[in-house]
């Protein structure tokens, strides 16, 4: 399954035909949005369950990282009312400092978590009710990147990274972004892991033509899809007589299309019922289906004891700035709700790039670990706000205020913010925070 962003629905379309052919799946391989769907399919949810879910979902809180005012304490609420305008960047001895992408992932990685817990115990893909890989890129060296094993959810978030957007995901000492600037259709993956017949759905954004160049927008389209289009055009090279070829009609849908769901359901659907004379042949009886389907039915959620809770943190603050601020206790089931709005809380805190979770498994029952990315750019941080207010009857204000926010200045959080205002109503205020 190749990546494309919101295109990327249209992949579980193709599944949906696929069951309706009875067309058994041995193995699944995906880029950026084809390791999401493949995932989820391979985790054992059903397609129904996959098409609801992403119905459902809030698309747009996946492009933010605020948890949301309710999730910040008093003290974010009033400086987010002062100064307005974070744009992430930090300051420190050595100059001024920025993070790896505008986003840093935060609320999409939770999100991942929620719709992968049915898989939140497996380490090795191959356990899973179908055998699974994603495929990111190293940014150093540029090279495809397969992951086999680990946390499904991180490995998601790794494939559909994209470069500049999302930040980078660390794992295993090397920087992963998205897979399509090495592999955005991995064939040779599945050839690779022992796929005798590779279903291929390409939903690469084809390049545009010379006069459909015109703005800065479309140059830099264009210039992703060079890179993705080229690699997939090798991987199609390696298809054969007896593999199968799918490429949904996606013309007048974007990467950004979301909400337009049903629609790419429908076409990733039509797309692989045009196949259905070259997917006939794959086809398994009505018993041997059943039996397919049995042995992908995965097991529903259970909730397991918390025999142990680690933290994953930087140096700057004590490992009891986070335990203290987390409600679930040893010994009791995990609450994924609570376990959620725990880490909102944490990372709106504002000390933290990203917090999420992760669960292993072990003999008396699960071990949570809790992943706390202290911000790059940090621990200092600039901040800005502008004011304009003008009643058109001759009373104009106007202001412009900026504030340094130096933070984990000992293990315990402490914080020093210092504004300044210039204007109609000017100030400057200096304020110490000790937890």
């Amino acid at each position: 399954l190749s990546g494309g962003g919101a295109k990327g629905m249209a992949h579980v379309g193709v599944l949906r035909v696929l069951e309706e052919m009875q067309v058994p799946v041995d193995l699944i391989v995906g880029t950026s949005a084809g390791s999401a769907v493949g995932a989820l399919y391979a985790t054992g949810m059903s397609v129904d369950d996959i098409e609801r879910r992403f119905l459902e979902l809030d698309w747009l809180s996946s492009f933010q990282d605020d948890p949301g005012r309710v999730y910040k304490p008093v003290r974010r609420k009033q400086n987010d009312w002062r100064l307005p305008l974070i744009p992430g960047l930090g300051v420190r001895a050595d100059g001024f400092h920025m993070g790896g992408g505008l986003i840093a992932g935060q609320n999409l990685g939770l999100i991942l978590n929620e719709l992968t817990r049915n898989a939140a115990l497996v380490n090795d893909f191959d356990q899973l009710p179908i055998p699974f890989r994603a495929v990111a890129t190293d940014l150093e060296t540029g090279v495809e990147v397969v992951i086999a094993q680990g946390n499904i959810s991180e490995a998601i978030r790794a494939s559909m990274s994209i470069p500049g957007v999302y930040a980078p995901v660390r794992r295993g000492g090397r920087l992963l972004v998205d897979g399509g600037v090495a592999n955005n259709l991995p064939v040779s993956v599945a050839r690779d892991m022992g796929a005798d017949v590779v279903i291929a759905v390409d939903i690469t954004d084809p390049l545009m033509s010379t006069e459909d160049i015109q703005e800065a927008f479309s140059v830099v389209g264009q210039l992703t899809t060079l890179l993705t289009r080229r690699n997939t055009d090798d991987q199609l090279a390696l298809l054969t007589d007896r593999d199968i070829l799918i490429r949904p009609e996606l013309k007048g849908y974007s990467s950004a299309d979301f909400y337009d769901g049903p629609e790419l359901f429908e076409v990733g659907a039509t797309a692989a019922r045009e196949q259905a004379v070259a997917l006939n042949r794959l086809s398994v009886s009505d018993q041997e289906w059943q039996q397919e389907r049995t042995t992908l039915t995965t097991e529903q959620w259970r909730q397991k004891p918390v025999v142990a809770i680690r933290f994953h943190q930087g140096e700057r603050l004590a490992s009891e700035f986070l335990r203290e601020r987390l409600r679930q206790r040893i010994g009791e089931p995990l609450d994924i709700v609570q376990l959620e709005a725990d880490l909102k809380r944490i990372y709106g805190l504002g000390y933290y790039e990203s917090v999420t979770w992760s669960l292993a498994p072990s003999e008396a029952g699960a071990i949570l670990t809790i992943q706390a990315r202290e911000k790059s750019w940090g621990p200092n941080y600039l901040s800005f706000g502008l004011n304009y207010e003008d009643n058109f009857n001759g009373d104009t204000r106007f202001n412009l205020a900026t504030g340094l926010r130096m933070t984990e200045l000992n293990r315990l959080g402490a914080e020093w913010q210092t504004g300044v205002q210039l204007g109609t109503q000017p100030w400057v205020r200096t304020q110490w925070y000790q937890p």
